[in-house]
């Protein structure tokens, strides 16, 4: 097909389709882009090129340090070295399928934890997958690309594996084997709230934030009685539900996001006591 550049030339293209019947639709599809005035002329920007503008100006001031990490290492280590050097223009579903595919004999960069020469798990390539598909998305919204090839291909079904979870008996024996104070208090703190390793080592007590007045309030509201001893007894468990249902609602949202704990607590602590107020008037 034939198309004008950004300075008024009239330039020649060619595409490679998987079959005649793709090659007619893909004419079809162009045409019509440079008959509506959509169409976007190609970019020699390789793929390399786009993915380094795309950290810098999206992942920069949107990903999480943790997560910045691990995508530029998938750019790094398994993107670039293999496709880095196409044109986006000539990438299409049909090669990054082929490139998914080629990934699953490609060995697996060591990582901490992680045994040498094993192969790129399909959880890894479908890490990749969404990364390119966000890159792409992008490289659409920027008008570098008319389409996302990313959307259409086909990823490898991912490995799903049943998580060891401790138990109660093993969780006992690991604390009674611990002989470090602090260490025995990470243990049963990420037993019992369910905190990741980055919460318990980022844990301090600016980020708790629950009011010593609401968890007695609620406690007086549940047992209707001013008995310090049922009280104290009760105020300790509801003041432990409360601190576990604040971090569930902490851990809820997507794309590995947490909510601050002290951003949650208030709203549960702040109608309680709106609720004595408006109760004592």
């Amino acid at each position: 097909y034939t198309y004008t550049d950004s300075n008024g030339a009239k330039r020649q293209k060619w595409e490679t389709c998987g079959s005649h019947a793709e090659a007619k639709k893909r004419k079809a599809e162009i045409e019509h882009q440079l008959d509506t005035g959509v169409f976007i002329p190609p970019s020699a920007d390789t793929l390399s090129d786009f993915l380094d503008e795309y950290v810098s100006l999206y992942g920069v001031n949107t990903w999480a340090p943790s997560t910045f990490d691990g995508h530029t290492a998938l750019i790094s280590n398994y993107i670039k070295p293999i496709i880095g050097d196409v044109k986006l223009d000539d990438i299409s579903p049909r090669m990054i399928t082929k490139f998914y595919k080629d990934l699953q004999t490609v060995k697996a960069v060591p990582r901490y934890g992680k045994p040498e020469g094993e192969l790129i798990s399909p959880n890894t390539i479908r890490e990749i997958h969404k990364l390119l598909r966000n890159a792409f998305n992008q490289a659409v919204k920027w008008e570098l690309m008319a389409r996302n090839p990313v959307q259409n291909a086909t990823v490898p079904k991912a490995e799903k594996h049943e998580r060891n979870i401790w138990d109660a008996q093993t969780l006992m024996k690991a604390l009674s084997l611990c002989d470090d104070p602090f260490l025995a208090l990470a243990i049963n703190l990420a037993f019992a709230c369910s905190l990741r390793m980055g919460e318990l080592l980022g844990l301090t007590w600016s980020c708790v934030d629950i009011s010593q007045d609401t968890t007695p309030h609620i406690a007086r509201l549940i047992i209707g009685t001013e008995n310090h001893r049922r009280l104290l007894p009760v105020t300790m468990l509801m003041g432990a539900a409360i601190a576990l249902l604040c971090n569930l609602f902490c851990t809820l949202p997507s794309d590995g996001g947490i909510i601050p704990l002290n951003a949650v607590t208030p709203l549960f602590g702040a109608p309680v006591i709106i609720y004595v107020l408006m109760k004592r008037r």
